[in-house]
């Protein structure tokens, strides 16, 4: 699988490491609110909204998000919805939905140990952190490091592919017993003195010096322990998986229904599509071929007009999944009765109340259309 390195070998590479962190690392937002606040709040934050997420991204978000929420009780303190609305931009909501209800829990456990100004029970361990809802191994890893001085792995795409190249691993991180043997190994190279510090190490090292796409191994502080750069197979590594991702392609009718100056929006439910659930949007109907028509259209009033504009179409892209969206506009002349599950915004106010990038395709498609009409 690959060369494992000596015990005096892992002290070297923590020293190099180490010396290379705190000469080049970068400032970052968390890094500060959380040597200010002595909370394991910023550190939390930021792990989750870095999931699948670059830190470019996450930056402007993370600085507008703390400065709305500052602590945890005004996290769950505020409206779901409103939550979801201060990270747009973000996508994958469920992790933010998960933030929210454990922001909830850890407050509701605090009132009833102590009031309104009951202290926060934050996790202890590890172990403790990975019982939080969306908190996994990675993210559980990083913030006891960090936060608590545990010596757990941290272990991400970076690491994985750090510890490919370091150990000259040649098989696909996909092979059977790889992620395994990986998280073993990273398992044992963590600096129990400084395990946070090592893993933001390792972290930034992924990101500046040890890409994707040409390694800058002449900068890197491991290019003497690594076995890769050593052979030159440094942008062989890590090994493609032979296999192909399978891409579904789904298709769906979205829903635009426009009433004079507003336009209708639902509150998803479990059973209203597979995707983006519990979110505030546009109905959307899966259908099984393009064209055709489903039972499910949702019907909001009398006397409407179906605009079935064939222009009006998009593709969306979700993890392995490829959404070909049909936007059929409803406009209605009048409006006798409503469906209670269409909720009507003014549609300068869309943009506000709507948090998914596929929504925000969908409004600004049909925005475009109406403007120059």
């Amino acid at each position: 699988m690959g060369r494992v390195p000596s015990s005096g070998q892992i002290k070297k590479l923590r020293l190099n490491l180490l010396a290379w962190f705190d000469d080049n690392r970068e400032v970052r937002p968390w890094r500060e609110d959380f040597k200010r606040l002595a909370s394991p709040y910023p550190v939390w934050i930021s792990e989750i909204m870095l999931q699948q997420t670059t830190i470019p991204v996450v930056l402007p978000i993370y600085t507008n998000f703390i400065n709305r929420y500052p602590t945890v009780r005004h996290l769950a303190q505020a409206p779901l919805a409103e939550v979801l609305n201060a990270l747009t931009g973000l996508g994958y909501y469920q992790r933010f939905r998960n933030l929210h209800k454990a922001a909830q829990n850890f407050v509701t456990e605090a009132n009833s140990a102590g009031g309104t100004l009951g202290l926060i029970n934050w996790p202890k361990n590890y172990v403790d952190w990975l019982k939080i809802p969306g908190v996994g191994p990675y993210t559980a890893g990083a913030i006891s490091s960090i936060v608590l001085g545990e010596a757990k792995a941290a272990v991400d795409g970076n690491v994985e592919r750090i510890l490919c190249r370091l150990l000259e691993i040649k098989n696909p991180v996909s092979a059977p017993g790889i992620k395994v043997f990986i998280r073993e190994i990273a398992e044992k190279l963590v600096c129990p003195n400084q395990p946070g510090n090592f893993n933001e190490a390792l972290m930034e090292l992924g990101q500046k010096i040890c890409k994707k796409s040409r390694p800058n191994c002449p900068l890197c502080p491991l290019r003497n322990q690594c076995q890769a750069s050593k052979q030159g197979t440094q942008n062989l590594l890590p090994s493609k998986s032979t296999l192909k991702k399978k891409v579904e392609i789904i298709n769906f009718i979205a829903q635009v229904h426009i009433w004079g100056d507003k336009m209708g929006l639902i509150k998803r439910g479990s059973s209203d599509t597979r995707f983006l659930k519990q979110s505030t949007g546009f109905p959307l109907v899966e259908i099984k071929a393009p064209g055709e028509h489903s039972t499910k259209i949702l019907e909001s009033g009398l006397s409407h007009q179906p605009n079935n504009n064939a222009s009006l179409q998009l593709r969306h892209r979700i993890t392995k999944h490829d959404l070909r969206i049909w936007i059929k506009i409803y406009k209605y002349q009048n409006m006798s009765h409503s469906n209670p599950r269409i909720l009507w915004w003014n549609q300068l106010e869309i943009p506000k109340i709507i948090n998914s990038s596929l929504d925000k395709k969908i409004f600004d498609k049909v925005h475009s259309v109406l403007t120059s009409s």
